[in-house]
């Protein structure tokens, strides 16, 4: 058990996998269920970082019922809060934070310091991910608190790292800056080169997002240097995306290419299947620039596969659009609109804000191209009210927006903003064209 773990903290997967069932194994011929919950929990915690959610979930019900039976709170408030990761990597959002609640209250009344300040981190990173950054920021605020007044520094350089990230998601990237180099120190006081080699790839990306690529170059490369330093593989996959990504942004387009396949290599050693998707996914985008358009579905196709294996929607529904944008490229417009359609069924499952509104983007370019500009500039009305406050797509609209106004008759408009306003079901019909009543 404490091999796999020490193991698993370095980031190598297949090895802690390999340690914990052969404790599991051992555990066979012993009546001691405290152990061999320890060892589930080890291994699914492996598992998670390899996005095998679907064996992960087995092994925590199989814990859970282990520690229910003996009654241990401790491991009962770890399992549901294990179980709570796993339905949020499956993008069951709501279910995730009711977990996760139960298991603060556990925590809370048994008074389980270390576990709660976990779990106060996973509710924040949820609200984040789920738009609701304002509450997020709070229960960051309350773990830090928490930690503060354990002395658990490690806890604190994490928390700092996350509400950094959660500065970063509404564009706030000075405070964001601030944070993250607040949980760098730390991290550098502690001897703790995981959690340096994560807080300074963020630093990559949000440098790269206020558009100093030199800065942003150098800090990533340093992540991936500690990383090998210490045989973090996963943190080494990570650090050639996030430099690919930087040299897509820079259109050295084969660089790209070759830091993406040379992280597809690691990924698959690691047996890791997001990782995987994601990465073909990554390669059919840099193809995609290229004007390579046909290799480029090929890719993406292949990493959606992985990425429907997994479970994980939002995933599936950012590739769903990649591939709807090339077709639309294309002019394939059936091809554009069946990967609409396939979307269109995740759009209400999903509470992540910007893909929603990427759909409703896409949509109306899929409209434009047919020449439907009045049901065009109905939907861009909608997207205008019920995505005001989501700026990534702020741009695209103001320009989609002037080309309608072009194409559009004066006494077209006005019936647009003195008509009522749609709902999600209605934009969805408008889009795929299963109704006409735009009144």
């Amino acid at each position: 058990n404490k091999l796999g773990s020490l193991l698993y903290k370095r980031g190598l997967y297949d090895e802690a996998k390999r340690y914990f069932d052969k404790s599991l194994d051992i555990l066979k011929d012993f009546n001691d269920s405290y152990d061999e919950i320890y060892a589930l929990l080890g291994k699914l915690e492996v598992l998670h970082c390899i996005g095998n959610y679907k064996q992960a979930k087995e092994l925590i019900n199989r814990a859970l019922k282990l520690a229910e039976t003996y009654n241990n709170k401790l491991y009962i408030a770890r399992c549901l809060n294990n179980l709570g990761i796993v339905e949020k990597k499956e993008g069951n959002f709501n279910k995730a934070l009711d977990l996760y609640k139960t298991a603060l209250e556990i925590a809370r009344k048994e008074s389980f310091d270390c576990l709660r300040v976990s779990i106060l981190i996973n509710i924040g990173n949820i609200n984040c991910l789920t738009g609701n950054i304002p509450e997020g920021r709070e229960y960051y605020k309350e773990a830090i608190a928490d930690v503060k007044e354990l002395g658990l520094k490690r806890r604190l350089s994490l928390i700092l790292n996350n509400l950094g990230r959660a500065y970063f998601s509404e564009k706030m990237l000075e405070k964001s800056e601030e944070l993250y180099m607040q949980s760098l120190e730390i991290a550098k006081e502690i001897g703790e080169f995981w959690i340096q080699g994560l807080v300074l790839e963020n630093l990559g990306e949000m440098y790269e997002e206020k558009g100093d690529f030199t800065k942003a170059r150098k800090v990533l490369l340093e992540s991936l240097e500690i990383n090998r330093k210490i045989g973090n593989k996963k943190g080494i996959a990570d650090g050639f995306m996030s430099i690919g990504y930087l040299m897509g942004k820079e259109k050295k387009y084969d660089d790209a290419l070759k830091l993406f396949n040379d992280a597809l290599k690691i990924r698959k050693e690691l047996g890791d299947k997001r990782g995987i998707g994601l990465t073909l996914s990554a390669i059919g985008i840099v193809l995609s620039e290229k004007e390579d358009y046909k290799e480029a579905c090929k890719y993406i196709e292949e990493g959606l596969m992985f990425i429907h294996e997994v479970g994980i929607k939002l995933d599936e529904m950012v590739n769903l659009l990649e591939l709807a944008h090339i077709y639309g490229n294309l002019m394939n417009l059936d091809k554009m609109r069946n990967n609409l359609k396939k979307a269109s069924d995740l759009v209400v499952q999903i509470a992540d804000r910007v893909t929603k509104g990427r759909f409703f983007v896409l949509g109306i370019k899929f409209l434009m191209l047919q020449k439907e500009f009045f049901k065009a500039m109905k939907i861009l009305v909608f997207i205008r009210d019920e995505f005001k406050n989501v700026i990534e797509f702020y741009d695209d609209l103001k320009k989609i927006e002037k080309e309608l106004l072009n194409s559009l008759r004066a006494k077209d408009i006005v019936k647009i903003n003195r008509g009522k306003r749609l709902t999600v079901k209605q934009v969805i019909d408008l889009i795929l064209g299963m109704s006409e009543d735009l009144e």
